[in-house]
């Protein structure tokens, strides 16, 4: 019962999100492993009926018209691993549970909207788990010694399967509590030997139901210190929670709004402009964000938007 509880929580979360053009689709794209992880996940049948399945839902509920409620807040319970190298509470990846709230505690802000770059009420929060699977009393936050996991010392997560990082569901069994009743965040000291600083920050897929699904970041994203007022955070600049914010939305159905732009050179920009160029139709799945190219600055506010000849649409 509690399992088909939680899939409805998540499929009106999503459908609350989708009503919205989201800050969690328009923070820094190169950082953000979504896109290769879900292309990759589609070469599976069962998955693809799973995401089909999930879009045919959705379309079928926005299609009739609804008031919206500002009643109800639905509340994921969530679950932080943090699969670091050895060290002490609160250091180096074995961050603190102090980093890890208040990465929860900002991404409510953003998702209620309490921050100016997210002033729209989602009706959606989150947090850390008070009972295990077992029922008993527990904190959210489980702490994993992952080092003698082969590769993980020297490289982190296998990101592109090429074998030369420590294997992700081998990493994710350590500490894996049930997909259908917690959202699973995994926390991390590399992708793919980025020494915890260049390139993926961090990843989510769409929540299906299926297993080993959730999210990895690396635990110097995972923590809100903008003005640097907690220096033992291990945050990298700018210590912001945005790729925390990011990478949820993917988990609530959220496609980048450049979707379908092509990055073959994989540097970050926009190869061409999406195939459907229609306000309405765009193929991010949202009908009130215009069609646009990735790049590498965070906004083009009061810029040419290459594909529609238009200033972008804020």
């Amino acid at each position: 019962m509690f399992s088909s509880r939680f899939s409805y929580l998540i499929f009106f979360s999503v459908i609350i999100l989708l009503g919205f053009n989201t800050y969690a689709q328009s923070t820094i794209f190169e950082k953000c492993g979504f896109d290769h992880k879900h292309d990759l996940h589609l070469q599976d049948t069962s998955y693809q009926k799973l995401i089909q399945s999930s879009e045919n839902r959705l379309n079928s509920y926005l299609a009739t018209p609804r008031t919206r409620s500002s009643n109800n807040i639905y509340t994921i319970p969530v679950v932080v691993h943090v699969l670091h190298l050895g060290e002490s509470v609160g250091v180096g990846t074995n961050i603190s549970d102090a980093q890890i709230q208040s990465a929860i505690t900002n991404l409510n802000d953003v998702y209620r909207g309490q921050t100016a770059n997210s002033p729209v009420d989602f009706e959606i929060e989150f947090a850390l788990a008070q009972q295990d699977p077992n029922c008993l009393a527990h904190n959210g936050i489980n702490r994993v010694n992952a080092s003698s996991v082969p590769n993980y010392l020297s490289g982190g997560v296998d990101y592109y399967n090429d074998g030369g990082e420590a294997d992700e569901d081998v990493l994710k069994d350590l500490s894996r509590w049930p997909e259908t009743e917690y959202f699973n965040i995994w926390i991390v000291s590399e992708i793919e030997n980025n020494n915890g600083g260049f390139g993926i920050q961090g990843y989510a897929n769409f929540f299906t139901g299926s297993a080993y699904e959730g999210s990895v970041m690396m635990a110097t994203v995972f923590g809100y210190d903008p003005t640097n007022l907690q220096p033992s955070f291990n945050l990298n600049a700018p210590r912001d929670n945005s790729t925390v914010v990011h990478e949820i939305g993917h988990y609530l159905h959220l496609h980048h709004t450049f979707k379908g732009d092509g990055d073959a050179d994989n540097n970050g920009i926009g190869d061409a402009c999406p195939g459907d160029v229609t306000i309405g139709v765009d193929s991010d799945g949202c009908s009130d964000t215009e069609p646009h190219k990735r790049y590498t600055s965070q906004c083009k506010s009061g810029s040419l938007n290459d594909c529609t000849g238009a200033i972008f649409n804020d």
